[in-house]
């Protein structure tokens, strides 16, 4: 029976943002200038669909939403490796790296809810446009600044969060060249509690709030490139003591708004994610990406956990549609926490 209670729940959560997608403008096709990082960070996310706003429970989470970093204890330093493949186009290598700090620096008093963290991610792209044309040399990068707070509401844990982002992306394609780069700004809250007993948490984040806008330099005209602004809310349950959790989100990018701009903007997407541990420091995830445009991905992964405070992910990604391929994600963490409640 309380697992029905917590099913009712979820669906009415998913429900609410479901119409919220439904009812809201059409928006373009395209994937915007934060296309490399449409999938972003962390094996354990990404063999999840992506369903992670409401989960955050490891050094990637403040990328996914910024409240995760006041909910996360201890010390945590983690790195997400894709190697080449992610590009399709022939004679292009193509590569993805990220690395995360998070800390609660006070775990006791006061200040115990505070959360600190940084991340880089970085996406690069090159190789020969062939004899005439010279070679391509494309350099993408986020670095994200957080900061989280947790307070406790009698039963519920509340979280919230900001990430500070600066952008540059470098290109140089044969004799041009340019550079671009800009700030903004993400928000998130995370609840965590308990529904009948089973755990329940409900995450809600806006990615690059109000768009985020790149300045080219060095390039003719010095055009402005947008970043869109995408809300994604999400819920994750744990059930049969901790040993199964299910998580999904409803990802909607706010249409582009600045009169006389013209660019592309992500389609909704639905992401949803299963993990279960059938025997202690052994997790199996499984994730699927439905967008609204028909883009489809699918992903499993495994966890490890070979000796307490080190756990080493794995992913793979099949993407079908429009931007088909086959992509292997490796992540690692190295955690401890300090003493204290």
């Amino acid at each position: 029976m309380k697992h029905i209670s917590v099913v009712l729940v979820s669906v009415l959560f998913i429900g609410l943002w479901l119409g919220v997608v439904v009812s809201g403008a059409d928006v373009p096709p395209g994937f915007g200038e934060g296309a490399a990082f449409s999938y972003g960070i962390g094996a354990s996310a990404i063999a999840l669909g992506g369903a992670f706003v409401a989960v955050g429970d490891d050094a990637s989470g403040s990328y996914w939403n910024p409240a995760c970093t006041g909910s996360v204890r201890g010390y945590h330093l983690g790195g997400t490796y894709i190697p080449g493949g992610i590009s399709s186009v022939s004679g292009l290598n193509a590569a993805f790296q990220s690395v995360s700090l998070s800390a609660t620096p006070v775990q006791t008093g006061s200040l115990s809810g505070l959360g600190l963290g940084i991340t880089w991610a970085n996406y690069s792209i090159s190789g020969s446009l062939g004899d005439s044309a010279g070679m391509l040399s494309d350099s993408s990068s986020r670095f994200l600044f957080s900061l989280g707070w947790k307070v406790r509401l009698s039963n519920w844990n509340l979280a919230a969060g900001v990430n500070v982002k600066y952008y540059v992306h470098a290109t140089r394609a044969g004799a041009e060249a340019g550079v671009a780069n800009g700030f903004g700004f993400d928000v998130g809250v995370l609840v965590q509690g308990s529904v009948a007993d089973v755990p329940i948490s409900f995450g809600l984040v806006s990615l690059d709030t109000n768009e985020t806008v790149l300045k080219w330099h060095g390039t003719r005209g010095e055009p402005l490139a947008y970043v869109p602004w995408v809300i994604k809310g999400g819920v994750a349950v744990r059930l049969l003591d901790g040993k199964v959790s299910l998580s999904g989100d409803l990802e909607y990018p706010i249409p582009y708004f600045r009169a006389g701009v013209s660019g592309f903007s992500e389609p909704s997407r639905v992401h949803l994610g299963i993990e279960a541990a059938p025997i202690e420091q052994f997790v199996l995830r499984a994730g699927i990406i439905v967008s609204k445009d028909g883009v489809t991905a699918l992903s499993v992964g495994v966890g490890l956990t070979p000796w307490k405070g080190i756990v080493v992910d794995y992913a793979y990604l099949h993407k079908q549609g429009r931007i088909g391929g086959d992509v292997h994600v490796f992540s690692a963490e190295f955690s401890f926490s300090t003493l204290g409640k």
